[in-house]
């Protein structure tokens, strides 16, 4: 199902920090299972960083994204 974004679909915004064991192995495997199920569910990852810019509070982990949803609606 495609949700297009107007006034009444406004998207939401959802962030994800990590702690790898093995960044580089996590990232394969990132990109082979779950980059699919986020395009099935119009979910786009708009950042995505191993050294975040801290503003506010700590960073504990080593992988942080932050994903754009289509909106706060579930189906």
């Amino acid at each position: 199902m495609e949700l297009l974004m107007s006034e009444e679909t406004k998207p939401a915004y959802g962030m994800v920090q990590l702690n790898m064991k093995n960044p580089s192995d996590f990232m394969e495997r990132y990109v082979q299972y779950v980059m699919p199920i986020l395009s099935a569910w119009n979910i786009e990852m708009i950042a995505g960083s191993m050294t975040p810019n801290t503003k506010e509070g700590s960073f504990e982990g080593n992988w942080a994204a932050v994903l754009r949803f289509p909106s706060m609606e579930i189906d």
